[in-house]
């Protein structure tokens, strides 16, 4: 269970993100059960579906290394006509999906990832 406090400085981290990087458009954070933490998402119906999506799609990438020698899962990103997905694994039992819009830049969009990926686990690690 997540403390309201904690709950409140992951978001503030998400938050963060979207400021720094107008080209993320959402930000979703869930449990590797697909159970949904929190989002930046504009409904909580969106949140619930996309995690469950975001446990399966993680789960298919483990899968994958079962059978094509890759190692870990490190990260998975899908792109669309008008933007893409980002999916990485934080710290174990968490999974972050990103939505970002089509003038993203891959560099620079993998350098805000993971300096949120940092504050997310220590935030996480309180849990």
């Amino acid at each position: 269970m997540v403390s309201s406090q904690s709950l409140e400085k992951i978001r503030e981290a998400l938050k963060e993100i979207l400021e720094l990087n107008k080209e993320i458009k959402a930000l979703l954070l869930a449990h590797s059960d697909g159970a949904p933490i929190t989002s930046t998402l504009s409904s909580e119906e969106e949140s619930l579906v996309l995690s469950a999506i975001l446990a399966t799609l993680a789960a298919l990438n483990r899968k994958i290394v079962n059978y094509i020698p890759l190692n870990k899962f490190v990260y998975s990103t899908s792109r669309f006509e008008e933007g893409g997905i980002f999916i990485t694994p934080v710290d174990g039992e968490y999974l972050l999906l990103v939505y970002y819009s089509k003038n993203a830049k891959l560099g620079i969009l993998m350098r805000d990832i993971e300096l949120l990926k940092k504050k997310l686990k220590k935030l996480l690690v309180s849990l």
